[in-house]
């Protein structure tokens, strides 16, 4: 998860939550770029690299699925503790593309 974790970052987005084994990201927010949907995308494809060279080191068939979507969402902090995430159709259809939260778990 922190190999993963560090490839959204280093294209300029932020880990959300992680809910089991998944990572939920947002790029884009709290500051926006124009490049942010191509910075996600980028992110996607060296999380599945990352995914691959474990594959290989450990030698254990591990796979990954990815979806990105684009949207208007709301951000911003909800709960006294300040944490910070998103909530929208965007979120919501972007979960349906890898399918359900359970099953990537």
């Amino acid at each position: 998860m922190e190999r993963l974790a560090a490839d959204i970052v280093s294209f300029g987005g932020q880990v959300d939550k992680v809910i089991g084994d998944a990572i939920v990201a947002l790029f884009g927010a709290p500051v926006a770029h124009e490049d942010d949907a191509e910075r996600a995308v980028r992110a996607a494809l060296k999380m599945q690299a990352s995914v691959l060279a474990l594959d290989s080191e450990v030698g254990v068939s591990i796979r990954m699925r990815v979806g990105v979507n684009t949207g208007e969402v709301l951000v911003g902090t909800i709960r006294a503790d300040r944490d910070y995430t998103a909530m929208g159709d965007a979120v919501n259809t972007a979960a349906r593309l890898v399918g359900d939260y359970a099953e990537c778990a």
